[in-house]
């Protein structure tokens, strides 16, 4: 849960420093940064945090990369298909693009950190 923990930490201080900045880029990286980044780490601290609630409440995890994809997915359609009609946003794919890759990057770091496979199974 610590790894979990940590990798939220970072992912939100590192969105909050790409508001510092992001206008600052140019090219392919200041698209990124603008468009894509909060959506890239931000999908990183939710398995984080879903990791936690789900460790604290049903004493499992989501390690599997094909579960990440499913969990990514729905909070893709949910944010960018259903916010709409709550509040003035709009929809864009690529957002869910970075939402999928942002939760594999999640399960990559999981992998390196502990050395370990990105599970075939929720972990007990």
């Amino acid at each position: 849960m610590i790894i979990d923990i940590v990798l939220a930490i970072i992912s939100i201080i590192l969105c909050k420093a790409n508001e510092l900045i992001k206008y600052q880029l140019s090219g392919v990286i200041g698209v990124i940064s603008v468009c894509y980044f909060k959506d890239f780490m931000g999908s990183i601290a939710f398995v984080a945090l879903v990791n936690i609630a789900a460790r604290l409440c049903l004493q499992r995890t989501f390690q599997q990369a094909k579960h990440i994809i499913v969990l990514m997915l729905f909070a893709g359609f949910v944010w960018e298909f259903l916010m709409p009609f709550i509040r003035t946003t709009t929809t864009d794919l690529l957002d869910i693009v970075a939402y999928v890759l942002g939760g594999l990057s999640y399960c990559l770091l999981i992998k390196i950190i502990t050395r370990t496979k990105c599970r075939d199974i929720l972990t007990e």
